[in-house]
């Protein structure tokens, strides 16, 4: 993938922390300024939710304000100040989301003119665990204190790729989360996707469905106890290969070339989402969300992947 534009703005620092019963949104670092301003772009926040579910989620389509703002606007990313986090960040978006312009902000102030439609990426931390997710999210929310999982366009979480709760999950599948919002994204664009709810989630899932090909050359990772909710008998009935490691062994892994390599994504909780993404160039193949719980990646699954193969 290649990235959109990316343009800056000086400007000096400013903190927010507002507390809302058992919400807090935390505005990090700051924005800069070129000598050509600029009103759209990405702003980096991170939100603590009081909410308990969790998976890869959108909740708006092509028809929504939200959806709209995001596509003509671009979205914002403001640094956060850690310079490990920060580098981490601006390599997957660059490496990774194009389907709208990005803005990096070193510090926000007064100064910068907002609509209130513009729309964030915000890392959230759900209240009662330590599950983290990414979103994509408008401002008018935050100004209102509408922080429900409705309020996001869409978002993904962290401890689907490998059950892990740690920070370091984060960084590790960067790359994959800002792929698949935006692989999302782009496919609800494409398709002129407006329809809400259960009828968003199935158009969305069979537009993947014949990008998921590339598995049938690949060999499927299947990272820590993701293995849990992989039928991995029906993986090799369907003459699907995979290889079970560890998130320590898929670290040392990503420094080789990892084109022959497809990655399992498996957020299990109230509702379920699943996603196998391409190593190659990390492109979202395969992706459906549940409305409740389901507990594995059946042969039934395999199947419905496998009648694009033909």
């Amino acid at each position: 993938m290649h990235s959109k534009l990316f343009k800056s703005h000086l400007v000096n620092h400013v903190f927010l922390r507002k507390k809302i019963m058992f919400l807090y949104v935390i505005l990090i670092s700051t924005i800069t300024t070129k000598t050509q301003a600029m009103k759209h772009g990405l702003l980096f926040l991170i939100v603590i939710l009081s909410c308990n579910l969790y998976g890869q989620s959108f909740y708006k389509s092509y028809s929504k304000p939200d959806f709209k703002s995001l596509l003509e606007n671009g979205v914002y990313f403001l640094k956060t100040g850690d310079s490990i986090k920060d580098l981490g960040y601006i390599s997957a978006i660059e490496n990774n989301w194009e389907v709208t312009e990005v803005t990096i902000l070193d510090s926000l102030d007064s100064s910068q003119e907002f609509s209130g439609q513009e729309i964030f990426f915000a890392e959230a931390k759900m209240a009662g665990d330590n599950s983290r997710i990414l979103g994509l999210i408008q401002l008018n929310h935050i100004v209102k204190k509408e922080f429900s999982k409705y309020s996001f366009v869409g978002f993904i979480a962290f401890n689907g790729y490998d059950q892990k709760k740690a920070s370091l999950s984060r960084l590790l599948y960067l790359d994959q989360t800002i792929s698949g919002l935006n692989d999302i994204v782009q496919s609800i664009q494409d398709n002129e996707i407006s329809k809400i709810g259960t009828g968003l989630y199935k158009s969305i899932y069979t537009s993947f469905l014949p990008k998921s090909k590339p598995l049938q050359s690949k060999t499927l990772l299947i990272i820590g106890n993701t293995k849990n909710y992989v039928n991995t008998s029906a993986l090799k009935k369907a003459g699907i290969k995979f290889k079970l490691i560890s998130p320590s062994e898929y670290e040392t892994l990503k420094n080789d070339d990892l084109s022959d390599y497809c990655l399992m994504y498996f957020a299990y909780n109230t509702f379920t989402e699943i996603s196998i993404y391409n190593l190659e160039n990390n492109d979202l193949i395969y992706t459906r969300h549940f409305a409740n719980g389901k507990a594995k990646f059946t042969s039934s699954d395999i199947s419905a992947m496998k009648k694009f193969w033909e």
